[in-house]
C-alpha cells in the first residue's frame, strides 16, 4: 500500500489530500492563470495568432477564478455544465463534449482531467484559433494518445516551475503543463518553461488557508491504517 501511494505521488497524483472534488472541479490557483497570459504577451501569440480583441472562451468557469484573471487583458465569454456561482451560461448546453460550434475561435480552460480527451475532440475538430488546456505534464505519456499527439499535436508544450496548489493546503504533489493549439499546426510542439509570477496586488489574493489545516490532516492520519499513517505524515514532515 505504502510504496502504491508514494507511487502516486511521484506521478503526479495526490493520496493524501482525500477523494477527488464532484464533477473534477479544482479552482485554478491565480499564478497559474498570469504566468499563462504573460507568456501569450511575450510570445506574440496575442495579437499575432489571436487577434487583439478576441474573446476567450473559459468552458469550464467553474467559480470564475481564471475567468476574472483573463477578463483584466481580454474579452471573456464564461461557461460550465454546474453553476458555481459565475459564468455568462450553465447547463447541457454548455457540455463541451457535444458542441457543435465555437463560442469563440479561443478557448483557454483547466477542465475537469478524465473529459479532457472528450473536450479536445470537439474542441480541435473546429475552425478554431487557438486551444489552450491546463493539463497534467503526463498527459501523452500514454499509449492511448498518440494517435492525439501525433494527428494533431499542440503546437507548445508550456511547463510550470512550480507546482499549483489547487486545494490552498500547502503541499501541492502535481505537476502541470499548459497545452496550447494553433490552428494550422502540425510540428511536434516546442517547449518553454513558465516563471511563477507573483499576483498583481489587489487581484484575487490567495485564499486563507484553512485553520488547522496541518493539525487536522495529523489528527486523521492517527485514525488510518499504517500504511497510511507512514506515508501522509512523511508527506506533511516533508511539506
Amino acid at each position: 500500500m505504502v510504496q502504491r501511494r508514494v507511487g502516486v505521488a511521484m506521478a503526479g497524483g495526490n493520496p493524501v489530500e482525500g477523494k477527488q472534488q464532484e464533477d473534477g472541479f479544482y479552482s485554478t490557483p491565480e499564478d497559474v492563470s498570469w504566468a499563462f497570459l504573460d507568456w501569450l504577451e511575450r510570445t506574440g501569440i496575442v495579437p499575432g495568432v489571436v487577434p487583439s480583441g478576441t474573446p476567450f472562451h473559459e468552458c469550464c468557469c467553474g467559480d470564475g477564478r481564471m475567468a476574472r484573471i483573463l477578463a483584466t487583458r481580454h474579452p471573456v465569454v464564461a461557461t460550465d455544465l454546474v453553476d458555481r456561482g459565475y459564468g455568462d451560461e450553465h447547463g447541457p448546453g454548455c457540455d463541451v463534449t457535444k458542441l457543435d460550434r465555437l463560442r469563440s475561435p479561443v478557448v483557454v480552460s483547466n477542465p475537469p482531467f478524465f473529459l479532457a480527451d472528450a473536450m479536445l475532440e470537439r474542441l480541435l475538430a473546429q475552425d478554431f484559433l487557438m486551444v489552450a488546456m491546463l493539463l497534467k505534464t503526463t498527459h501523452f505519456n500514454t499509449q492511448g494518445r498518440i494517435p492525439r499527439f501525433r494527428g494533431t499535436p499542440p503546437a507548445y508544450n508550456l511547463g510550470l516551475t512550480w507546482r499549483p496548489d489547487f486545494r490552498n493546503l500547502g503541499r501541492p504533489t502535481m505537476n502541470c503543463n499548459w497545452f496550447v493549439w494553433i490552428r494550422g499546426n502540425n510540428d511536434l510542439p516546442r517547449y518553454d518553461v513558465l516563471e511563477r509570477p507573483a499576483l498583481p496586488p489587489g487581484i484575487m489574493p490567495k485564499p486563507a488557508r484553512p485553520p488547522n489545516a496541518g493539525r487536522r490532516a495529523r489528527e486523521e492520519a492517527t485514525t488510518a491504517t499504517p500504511s497510511d499513517v507512514v506515508d501522509r505524515v512523511a508527506l506533511l514532515d516533508a511539506a
